[in-house]
């Protein structure tokens, strides 16, 4: 699915293609490339690719999702 930067801050609901099937993808993707767990759950409180972005490389503590301001 491609997407660009402008898709990054997009709501998910808004960014052409996203299904639930594209966030267990990514799920498995960042947890295969980077050896690390993501918690599912942690995922779907995120809004848009970046804070999902952000929960990836751990930039937030698990569970809380930035509000983007």
């Amino acid at each position: 699915m491609p997407v660009t930067a402008e898709d990054a801050e997009r709501p998910l609901d808004q960014v052409p293609g996203w299904d639930s099937m594209h966030l267990l993808w990514l799920l498995t993707t960042i947890e295969r490339e980077t050896g690390r767990s993501v918690a599912l759950p942690d995922l779907l409180q995120a809004s848009n690719l970046h804070e999902m972005y952000l929960l990836a490389v751990d930039r937030v503590s698990p569970g809380v999702v930035p509000d983007g301001g």
